[in-house]
């Protein structure tokens, strides 16, 4: 049975006129009939409520499991939290979880393990020998729970969108520095969902190595990537570059200047994005092709310390090549100034 949703006369009007598609009803009734005929799913005629928080600790965890196989979100998070929350003793029936038929467990599951993760590797001394050194606690504590990161990797090809977000947050929390982690993270890269996409490329960026995974394969995923509209940005991607040897870098020259000329936007909070780093990057690589560009990049809107800086020490260090374009240099100066705003700084 569907849930009502519209339970006033006056909300039926309201509808109404806001959704045209719909056939005008003669009555209530029918009119809560169209509305219902275009939920995408069965909701129950009771709803269960959310359980007290002084409550929820009380259930048993066969309890807390089945609240995962809710319709209502709100629910399965509130059992995931607490299955999270009562540690590595629910490991083995979470990694049951994860191979659920259900997408609802398998996610709850995921989210239940990152967070048992996340808090064993905060409070690692409580699981390893005292005389572990700080530089080794990664390693151990992946050695402790590596079946929980071999699950997060199989998780990243789930179909649904919610397991692999799970996944991608435990991988992030254990940083097991494997190739096939690193693989996984790369993979998710090039996701469909772009805000996925974002956060692998972030993940990869600060807490895994590419060391372990074939250059070749590296930058056939990372010219992918190029093609994506990320949301925040593609300086995650930018700065790895940089960090490769000159050989892969050139085979990067052609993305890297048209990334130069992507505007920010507002889910990048209007901030450069990694185009100082493509700039510092290409100028390193006596790219003659950025010269052209370095007049509009100079007085780019954006948020924070702008490009003018970068883009001065740029035609610097191509000296001679650069001086076409100092005329050019000299007027956006003289434009910034007059504006009120600092050359080293636009925004």
């Amino acid at each position: 049975m569907k849930t009502i949703l519209i339970k006033s006369s006056l909300a039926v009007a309201l509808l109404g006129l806001s959704m045209p598609l719909i056939a005008q009803p003669s009555t209530i009734e029918e009119a809560i009939k169209q509305v219902n005929a275009q939920c995408p799913e069965d909701y129950p005629a009771t709803i269960t409520p959310l359980p007290d928080q002084d409550k929820i600790a009380q259930l048993k965890t066969a309890t807390l499991m089945g609240m995962l196989e809710s319709w209502n979100p709100a629910l399965r998070a509130t059992a995931a939290a607490e299955l999270g929350r009562r540690g590595e003793q629910q490991i083995p029936t979470l990694r049951r979880g994860t191979e659920s038929k259900n997408w609802t467990v398998r996610a709850g599951s995921a989210e239940a393990l990152a967070a048992i993760c996340r808090n064993m590797m905060a409070d690692w001394k409580a699981y390893l020998p005292g005389d572990t050194k700080p530089t080794k606690v990664i390693e151990e504590m992946n050695k402790r729970l590596s079946m929980v990161a071999t699950d997060f990797i199989r998780l990243t090809d789930d179909p649904k969108l919610e397991v692999r977000v799970a996944a991608l947050a435990g991988l992030g929390n254990l940083q097991p520095q494997s190739a096939a982690a690193a693989q996984a993270v790369l993979k998710l890269c090039a996701d469909d969902d772009k805000y996925l996409a974002q956060g692998a490329m972030i993940a990869l960026d600060k807490r895994f190595s590419i060391k372990s995974l074939q250059q070749s394969e590296v930058i056939a995923a990372f010219k992918k990537t190029f093609e994506t509209e990320l949301p925040r940005g593609k300086g995650h991607i930018v700065r790895i570059i940089s960090q490769m040897d000159e050989k892969a870098q050139r085979q990067f020259i052609p993305q890297l200047l048209d990334h130069l000329r992507w505007k920010p936007m507002r889910d990048t909070m209007f901030g450069a994005g990694g185009q100082q780093d493509a700039v510092d990057l290409l100028t390193k690589l006596r790219v003659k092709d950025l010269i052209p560009l370095l007049p509009e990049l100079m007085g780019k809107p954006m948020r924070g310390k702008g490009l003018f800086s970068p883009c001065v020490n740029s035609a610097k260090a191509f000296g001679k090549d650069a001086q076409a374009i100092l005329p050019q240099l000299h007027s956006i100066h003289r434009k910034l100034e007059k504006e009120g705003k600092k050359s080293g700084y636009y925004g």
